[in-house]
């Protein structure tokens, strides 16, 4: 049986997981609306119309005149590029995409974001052997608190040559520091004799939530995590998200 094409609203369609989702969704005929400051930034396409808007500012019914009409809300929100890595505005701009959803009455709500939002168990003696650092050995609780997860988390962006071009454009330092981690790893793992500068960056993303917590980059996965509390356990509306880390 032939899937029905859907009308589906995007909030952040130029960014780095909403362009991406969109593409998919035109590939399988769906109609799109990008709502973002900039939405015409993706192209043109038949199947998408673009919607000028600053999420900063818009009112939560304004947010809801524009959700209306529409089979499924995905919010691909990240804060805009200039201030990439902020609490606040990706958590206050989130809270009216909710609200706005509700009042709307749109049948469904995808969240997607939130990688500091789940709880894992690391198992005792977790970490890389013979490097000399411990991680946190049977941690339970949030992802954003333990230094493994960030390893880990560090350990896949570096091997992802579109993630590392992203940061490029948003985050040039963190672009090059990412790729000289992943680097610095390859070599370890080959066991060749590594840099005083390669054993430094290596420490150091290996203890990143420990030295790191006042950093804007993991404040904004606190931020994330927090967005987890707009959905859970709510029965008002129907809702999914995507919050696994990578």
């Amino acid at each position: 049986m032939p899937q029905a094409h859907k009308r589906i609203v995007v909030v952040g369609p130029t960014g780095f997981t909403g362009s991406h989702a969109i593409s998919e969704l035109l590939s399988r005929k769906h109609t799109i609306t990008g709502i973002s400051r900039n939405p015409a930034a993706l192209g043109e396409h038949p199947l998408y119309t673009g919607i000028a808007v600053d999420l900063s500012r818009v009112s939560v019914p304004e947010l809801a005149k524009l959700f209306e009409g529409h089979d499924i809300l995905l919010n691909c929100y990240g804060p805009h590029s200039t201030n990439a890595l902020a609490y606040s505005p990706y958590v206050e701009v989130c809270r009216k995409v909710v609200l706005a959803a509700i009042e709307s009455k749109i049948p469904y709500v995808y969240q997607v974001g939130g990688t500091g939002s789940l709880s894992f168990k690391v198992e005792a003696g977790a970490g890389i052997p013979d490097d000399g650092n411990e991680f946190l050995a049977g941690f339970d609780g949030d992802t954003v608190d333990s230094n493994t997860w960030w390893r880990l988390y560090h350990e896949t962006i570096a091997q992802s040559l579109a993630h590392c071009k992203y940061l490029d454009v948003i985050l040039p330092p963190v672009g090059t520091m990412i790729r000289d981690y992943g680097e610095a790893g390859k070599v370890r793992e080959r066991g060749e004799e590594l840099t005083t500068e390669q054993k430094v960056l290596l420490s150091k993303f290996e203890h990143y939530a420990d030295e790191n917590s006042g950093l804007p980059v993991v404040e904004f996965v606190k931020s994330c995590r927090l967005i987890l509390m707009f959905y859970e356990g709510r029965q008002d509306f129907r809702w999914v998200r995507d919050f696994a880390p990578p």
